[in-house]
């Protein structure tokens, strides 16, 4: 009787050290499923992170080719009126003399 009684809390002894054991590996899985849903969203940040880069990146860009082309539009409009103005004064310059 005291065999079996010795295999009973061995098994006993067993079964709740396999118990303990199950969760501890328990534990451990919900730590790394924490920890792969915390990298994953450092994955997704970082992605976010670059497109607003490469976004910024193309505003920048897009910012400098407005300002060149509105830069060149003003030199433009700048030389046309100074072309304008000239030929306004040699127009001028041809009437006096007819009116005299």
């Amino acid at each position: 009787m005291e065999d079996l009684q010795e295999q009973y809390d061995d098994e006993q002894n067993a079964r709740i050290k396999a118990e303990k054991t199950v969760r501890e590996l328990e534990d451990e899985i919900e730590e790394l499923k924490e920890e792969l849903s915390e990298a994953d969203n450092r994955a997704q940040l970082e992605e976010l992170k670059n497109r607003q880069e490469q976004e910024l990146e193309l505003m920048r860009f897009k910012l400098d080719r407005e300002s060149d082309l509105r830069k060149k539009s003003e030199e433009a409009v700048a030389a046309y009126k100074a072309q304008n103005e000239h030929r306004n004064k040699q127009f001028k310059m041809k009437l006096v003399p007819m009116r005299r």
